[in-house]
């Protein structure tokens, strides 16, 4: 008989306690490779829970490979050490370095920290059911597998956030990190659910406080663009920037919000252009634009430098994304691939804790020219 201690009163799922307590039992040498478990209505009555309860948690076992079954003979351990497969870890996300650069980044950053911790990672295709094989369909073949085993899955795209949530809450026992974007859904994550993100808020807020003790700054404007309903990323950075301002007595003009932009970045360069082109042509002008991304940053600095005002109107990036960042321009570097290692970290420690956000702090770019320190 087993002692499977199951505490009805956890707040961990009751199939869960199960099958960790059978898999902890292989690991303590009480069931040994090849041996034959007892029927599924032994293991429920033992236990003290459902049928159904139990065969949840032995089909999860037969997933992860820890058990397999043979008809009409019953469930038995597998006949190899689980723990020695080597450990692997999914991607979910689209990848172009030109119309998407930051999915890219995020990607090299979860490889070297994959490679770093022989943790192989890969692309998982995103063929919707029916149309080739998916995501749920490549996560049980992993399982399936005897030389693999798939700890989690990364999540570099917000598109499919939405879709890695329903996967996370079919997968309990896999991890999932979801990287570099904010939004209500982080609010609610499932409790094998992880975030990694960068802190825009306090971020951007201490880019102003730099500006601020650096430029003689009194009036500003954030120069803004659309995003997904669900992204509050820019939303968080513009709450910082107005704070600082408060603080320090700067005037905030009204924000300038350009539409969302979808595709290349080119299209939010001439986007801030033509913005801030009306905003020059207006009476009453800032002293200081603060962008937030470098694409609009990059567009706003050349239309000031081509209508002469470049040392009356400073601008401010943020993101450190090359070569889109002027280097004459301060900004904040988002540590994009630090979040992959972070993210690792957490899905490969089986004492991580999981159903939080963590958030990374971007560094301050200074300028290498600063305009107002030759005046």
């Amino acid at each position: 008989m087993l002692n499977f201690q199951i505490e009805k009163n956890s707040d961990k799922a009751i199939y869960a306690q199960l099958k960790d307590a059978i898999k902890s039992a292989v690991a303590d040498g009480k069931l040994h490779p090849m041996s034959k478990l007892p029927p599924v209505s032994q293991i429920a009555k033992e236990a003290g829970v459902s049928l159904r309860t139990a065969d949840v948690a032995l089909q999860e076992l037969i997933n992860e490979g820890v058990c397999f079954r043979r008809p009409k003979k019953g469930t038995f351990i597998a006949g190899i050490d689980t723990s020695r497969k080597q450990k692997i870890c999914g991607i979910l996300g689209t990848l172009n370095p030109v119309s998407h650069p930051l999915q890219t980044i995020l990607y090299c950053g979860i490889m070297e920290a994959a490679a770093r911790n022989n943790s192989p990672a890969f692309m998982i295709p995103l063929a919707e059911a029916g149309e080739g094989e998916t995501p749920e369909s490549v996560i049980r073949r992993c399982d399936r597998g005897l030389e693999f085993e798939l700890k989690g899955i990364f999540v570099i795209d917000l598109q499919h956030h939405k879709a890695a949530l329903e996967l996370a809450k079919k997968f309990p026992s896999k991890r999932f990190i979801l990287l570099n974007y904010q939004g209500e859904f982080l609010k609610n994550l499932p409790e094998n659910v992880a975030a990694v993100v960068n802190d825009d808020f306090f971020g951007a807020h201490h880019l102003a406080e730099y500006v601020f003790s650096e430029y003689k700054v009194k009036t500003a404007v954030v120069l803004s663009i659309g995003l997904d309903i669900n992204d509050n990323t820019y939303k968080e950075r513009e709450k910082g920037i107005k704070a600082a301002a408060r603080k320090n007595g700067v005037h905030m003009m009204k924000t300038i919000q350009i539409p969302r932009v979808t595709g290349f970045l080119d299209k939010q360069v001439t986007a801030a252009k033509e913005a801030v082109q009306e905003l020059l042509n207006r009476k009453n002008r800032p002293d200081f634009i603060f962008a937030v991304n470098d694409a609009l940053a990059h567009g706003a600095r050349e239309v000031i430098k081509e209508a002469g005002l470049q040392d009356e109107i400073n601008v401010s990036g943020y993101d450190d994304l090359h070569p889109l960042r002027d280097s004459d321009i301060p900004s904040a570097k988002v540590l994009y691939t630090v979040m992959g290692k972070v993210g690792l970290q957490k899905m490969l420690d089986p004492g991580s804790k999981m159903q939080c956000v963590v958030k990374l702090l971007p560094e301050i770019i200074k300028p290498v020219r600063n305009i107002n320190s030759e005046n």
